[in-house]
């Protein structure tokens, strides 16, 4: 780790934070594990312990220390470490959607809006190295407070910009050519026009809507300028519990000289799979619809 570099910092399976690493002796992070020097930070791999010098302590032995964790960051740790400025994409969603715009090295993507960044980092490590990521953001607040965290956070211009613009009323400026977009809007069906121009044709688009009125419109809006294949799909997340299979055969013996005996004896002696897998009770709640299509192969408005 190096002075300058964003660190993940988890302090517990339901707990992670982040900083940037000033290395003075005055830089000091504070939790309830205990005060962290910004300088034991540095010169460590990440994945590292690192201890604090006062306070904190987790329990007996090694742990009546304070420590945390540091680790490298990644755009899922991103998601649960940044600093919330609008509801973000979980990470689950961002993957369904990177997957079905087809996004890699080289590729060109629009997003708007940019909102807290987490979905514009995932992007963006799909098209990296030699793609381009343009985010727009219609509140200018939060589009400056963007563009300098992407650097900050080891995206550069070339990778990633954000430019404040509201895309449903002036489009994508100079866009062109682009080969997905992803729109997370209140009202992207405004946008639909918009990113078909800046597109090329045939290219990918996805919607990202809390509402199922939001998706009617925005389909209605996709199919009446000519796209293909559209479709919306929900995501959700059921966990299974999978452990040893402890149970034996209930099947009883069949005695000698009945008929099938011998096939019999043989099922009750079969063993049962060595692993059973029970789905759980719970499952994740709705988060978004997400909408996808093929953009026409003539740009909307021509001839």
């Amino acid at each position: 780790m190096r002075q300058g570099d964003l660190v993940i910092l988890y302090l517990g399976h339901d707990n992670v934070d982040h900083l940037y690493l000033t290395p003075d002796n005055f830089s000091i992070y504070n939790s309830k594990f205990g005060d962290f020097h910004h300088v034991d930070f540095v010169g460590k791999p990440f994945g590292s312990r690192v201890y604090a010098r006062s306070g904190g302590g987790r329990g007996g032995g090694d742990d009546k220390k304070g420590w945390i964790v540091a680790l490298a960051p990644t755009p899922e740790l991103w998601a649960m470490a940044l600093p919330h400025r609008t509801q973000i994409v979980q990470p689950l969603d961002a993957a369904v959607v990177c997957a079905h715009l087809d996004l890699r090295d080289g590729k060109v993507v629009l997003e708007s809006g940019t909102g807290s960044g987490a979905m514009t980092s995932c992007l963006a490590r799909c098209v990296a190295p030699t793609g381009r990521v343009l985010s727009f953001e219609f509140n200018g607040t939060r589009a400056a407070k963007a563009a300098v965290e992407f650097p900050r956070n080891g995206l550069p211009a070339s990778l990633v910009t954000c430019e404040h613009r509201d895309v449903c009323a002036d489009g994508f400026g100079d866009a062109a050519d682009a080969d997905a977009v992803f729109l997370d809007l209140p009202e992207p069906w405004l946008a639909v026009g918009h990113a078909a121009r800046a597109c090329r044709p045939g290219g990918r688009l996805a919607s990202y809507s809390p509402c199922v009125e939001q998706v009617a419109r925005t389909c209605a809006a996709l199919r009446e300028i000519g796209c293909d294949r559209v479709r919306t799909v929900e995501v959700r997340e059921k966990e299974f519990d999978v452990r040893p299979n402890a149970l034996r055969s209930l099947e009883p013996r069949a005695p000698d000289g009945e008929p099938d005996a011998k096939r019999r004896r043989a099922e009750a002696d079969a063993p049962l799979p060595g692993f059973l897998a029970k789905p759980l009770p719970d499952m994740r709640g709705h988060t978004a619809f997400l909408t996808f299509c093929t953009l026409p192969l003539r740009a909307a408005g021509e001839t």
